[in-house]
């Protein structure tokens, strides 16, 4: 699942440092550089602050952009750079304001990781998906159940990271890698498939 936002309206995009397919924490906005584009356009710098550079956990990190800086529909490029983190590459889109919906909004989880080869170098574009096996969640007396295929490609560092409901009973396959696991979704911000789900 790939971020998409609203036209015009102010959102956070999401975005996963890491050095050498190692997760970087404690960065705070004065250690990393942004850029955008908006739908193919010239890169822009985006001046960073303590209110709009957050740290969710794990090496996941959320970027506010403004009303303006979203108010172009397309491709919405990001670019993380910084002296500690190799570089990093967000591509969302922004998409037209849709008509008032019904849908219940879930509290998400970012399941991140790497993928590499046996000598350790980062795999890119290796897809990791997630199939909904049906549990549902329940959100403000509401019933929210999918059976959506949820997938994302890894970065050029093998990174990964997949927005996932909370407390989902899913399956997560790498076939790259013959990796098949079943978890629920912890209810936390962010988890490390490898490391931080019992």
């Amino acid at each position: 699942m790939s971020q998409e936002f609203t036209q015009s309206v102010a959102a956070n995009v999401i975005v996963l440092l890491s050095k050498n397919s190692v997760a970087v924490t404690g960065l705070l906005y004065t250690d990393v550089t942004t850029q955008f584009s908006k739908n193919g356009g010239a890169f822009a710098s985006k001046t960073l602050s303590s209110g709009n550079f957050t740290e969710v956990g794990l090496g996941v990190y959320t970027i506010g952009f403004t009303t303006t800086e979203l108010n172009t529909l397309g491709s919405f490029v990001v670019i993380v750079t910084g002296a500690t983190i190799d570089q990093s590459t967000t591509v969302a889109s922004v998409v037209a304001a849709a008509q008032a919906s019904t849908a219940v909004s879930l509290e998400m989880c970012v399941i991140t990781g790497h993928v590499t080869d046996m000598q350790g170098t980062p795999k890119q574009g290796i897809a990791v998906s997630a199939q909904v096996l049906g549990m549902p969640s329940i959100e403000q007396n509401q019933v929210a159940l999918t059976d959506d295929l949820v997938s994302v490609l890894t970065d050029a560092n093998g990174a990964f990271f997949l927005p996932l409901a909370r407390l989902v009973d899913v399956e997560i396959t790498i076939p790259a890698t013959n990796y098949r696991r079943r978890l629920v979704v912890p209810n936390a911000a962010s988890a490390d498939l490898f490391n931080g789900i019992p």
